[in-house]
């Protein structure tokens, strides 16, 4: 692993998965979720590295060990959080390709890494873009909530976790796999894997009043139609989502997104609903046929 320093002196913390002397064919960033990091992709990074594919992760504000180094738990920034993030992206991106120039870099962003890629691929070139357990949500959807997250903002203080909005975001989902055996089983199917998030200290922890805020007002930017318009429609784009996963509505968002981009005119837009997965397609029973889907749509874009 190594450190990311920004113009700010704020040092992001990644890890990578590289071969010594060997080049690789193509390289994946991962963007990864809410309340987690990226050393838990390890598993797909291992397969990649096997196919010479090297892997980036990083972690972002407010998690794993970025949070760590600097910063609370939960907590992007005291403004512009949403921005910060994926100008961070960025420059993983940008420090990646100055590594191995010429190499083709692709993005895997998964459930609020999907949001975070969705916004970043708007304006930035990248050889390809994996969204995986994305979601739609309309402004009609999205207003509201931003109003009761900024509201808590003023009552209780941005660096408070934000215990009513987790509860309704996340507190419905676990009802469609009742009886539970943990809060955490709309993730996999797989008990050891749900085990592991639930006893990761990184993993699982409420987020900060502020950081539903941010959260927010990116959902409110990357799903207007007019965004999606307005992106970048040569770069590939692949939906990747469990047909079980509450937070895509059970596939119901993924044909929706994958809709709007082909009717706004990507050039190169496919979809794919992992059989009877959950929320985490890379953590489920039958994650080795995702990594090899994954593999395989890299390749035939390298």
């Amino acid at each position: 692993r190594f450190k990311i320093i920004d113009e700010k002196g704020f040092a992001i913390v990644c890890r990578a998965w590289e071969k010594e002397g060997a080049a690789p064919t193509a390289i994946l960033q991962i963007v990864h979720g809410m309340a987690e990091h990226g050393g838990r992709y390890g598993g797909l990074a291992e397969f990649l590295l096997e196919r010479g594919i090297f892997t980036f992760a990083s972690d972002h504000r407010g998690h794993g060990l970025t949070a760590t180094e600097n910063g609370t738990m939960g907590y992007f920034a005291d403004e512009k959080g949403w921005e910060k993030v994926v100008d961070d992206i960025g420059l993983v991106n940008r420090s990646i390709r100055e590594a191995y120039p010429g190499v083709p870099v692709f993005i895997l962003g998964h459930s609020m890494g999907s949001f975070i890629a969705r916004d970043y691929m708007h304006a930035n070139e990248s050889s390809g873009v994996i969204l995986s357990g994305s979601a739609y949500k309309s402004g009609w959807e999205l207003f509201p909530a931003k109003l009761l997250a900024d509201a808590q903002k003023v009552f209780l203080g941005k660096r408070n976790p934000g215990r009513l909005m987790d509860k309704l975001s996340f507190g419905s989902f676990n009802d469609s796999f009742s009886p539970n055996r943990t809060s955490f089983d709309w993730l996999s199917r797989d008990d050891s894997e749900v085990d592991k998030y639930v006893e990761d200290p990184m993993c699982g922890y409420v987020c900060t009043v502020g950081f539903f805020g941010d959260l927010l007002e990116g959902l409110i930017k990357i799903n207007s139609r007019s965004h999606i318009d307005s992106g970048m429609k040569k770069t590939p784009v692949f939906f990747l989502s469990g047909e079980k996963d509450p937070v895509g509505r059970n596939g119901e968002d993924i044909e929706k997104l994958f809709g709007f981009y082909k009717g706004f005119g990507y050039e190169d837009v496919s979809k794919k609903l992992i059989k009877g997965a959950r929320h985490e397609i890379l953590n489920e029973t039958n994650r080795v046929e995702t990594r090899a889907l994954i593999y395989e749509w890299i390749k035939e874009r390298s």
